[in-house]
């Protein structure tokens, strides 16, 4: 409980700027700098089944195109996440998780959804 973490999110609230659309290089750039820092947790992006994209971009059309398109390496010490929006993407289309991708979901939501979030946040 007397522990704290810190956990980068550059390469999602960035995106709100910018639609998402570092381009690849850049988006590696980035992540590269992330991992370097320190951080324990990095916020590789927000998955949206409806606008996202299998590469270029922060907004993902599913947790499995976030491997083949930015997180080709783990760093050891690092927690790789990402960002889903409550009513963005349904948890029933996410994958079992593996080793190469994403270590977990961080899920935003409204207070009025907050009932709604604990069923999904189970599964």
């Amino acid at each position: 409980m007397n522990s704290l973490k810190v956990l980068d999110v550059t390469l999602r609230d960035g995106g709100c700027v910018n639609n998402f659309n570092f381009g690849q290089t850049y988006m590696e750039k980035i992540l590269a700098a992330q991992e370097a820092s320190g951080v324990e947790m990095i916020e590789l992006g927000y998955i949206d089944e409806k606008k996202g994209s299998e590469t270029g971009r922060t907004q993902y059309i599913n947790e499995q195109v976030i491997p083949k398109c930015i997180l080709k390496h783990k760093k050891e010490g690092i927690t790789y996440v990402a960002m889903m929006d409550y009513g963005k993407f349904n948890v029933d289309n996410l994958h079992p998780r593996t080793d190469e991708g994403i270590d977990g979901i961080r899920l935003a939501f409204h207070k009025k959804n907050f009932k709604d979030m604990i069923p999904l946040g189970r599964k």
